[in-house]
């Protein structure tokens, strides 16, 4: 994009926009400049009497956790070889911080939750889903519906009896009885926490550590 410039003041008259030679160079014409501008797109500043046209610039530099901040487009400001703005970045404030962080912070415990157990030789599987299954298998077996039923674990089949799918039940419900558990201590570490604190704060590292506990 390019800025029409007055020169003597700094201002910019028009722009920034996307280069198109004939509009520059009608804007010029008509603020008396020079319209001297060729097809090429113009990269470097290029002087237009009392005016002149110069590239543009924005600066981007995110802070590393981008979700505690909201973030504005500053003004164009002309510079000596281009116009630019800046993306400005503003801290949450702590109440919006902490619901944000909890937000991530759910997250990553759906992702455990739902990543898979080993049980001995065993991977299974812990979505929702799965788990709605294996409650369904284990009602069955224990009714004395059936005496077995072939189960489909994450790396293959089975076949299992009452004793074999309560085990597998009662791990699945551990993962996610702990899984909730180390949520919650999180969170209320989060409550806390101000906006500040928690730009040091590592949710990830926190939550493993309170998982790594039950």
């Amino acid at each position: 994009m390019n800025a029409i410039v007055e020169k003597s003041n700094l201002e910019i008259i028009f722009g920034p926009i996307e280069f198109d030679v004939e509009r520059f160079n009608d804007v010029l014409a008509r603020y008396g400049g020079l319209a001297n501008l060729t097809n090429e797109v113009q990269e470097k500043l290029v002087d237009c009497g009392a005016f002149a046209v110069y590239p543009s610039r924005e600066i981007i530099e995110p802070p590393v956790k981008k979700w505690l901040y909201f973030s504005n487009v500053g003004p164009w400001r002309v510079e000596s070889d281009a116009v630019v703005r800046e993306h400005l970045y503003t801290l949450l404030n702590d109440e919006d911080a902490r619901e944000k962080a909890k937000e991530l912070l759910a997250g990553i415990r759906w992702e455990v939750e739902t990543g898979g157990i080993k049980l001995g030789e065993m991977h299974i599987g812990t979505d929702r889903d799965i788990r709605a299954s294996i409650t369904e298998a284990y009602a069955t077996l224990k009714d004395g519906l059936i005496q077995s039923t072939d189960w489909k674990r994450q790396d293959g089949w089975m076949t299992v009896n009452l004793e074999q799918i309560r085990a597998i039940a009662t791990a699945v419900t551990v993962h996610v009885k702990n899984v909730f558990g180390a949520e919650r201590v999180v969170s209320e570490k989060i409550d806390t926490l101000t906006a500040e604190q928690l730009v040091d704060f590592d949710l990830n590292a926190e939550y493993e550590r309170a998982f790594s506990e039950f």
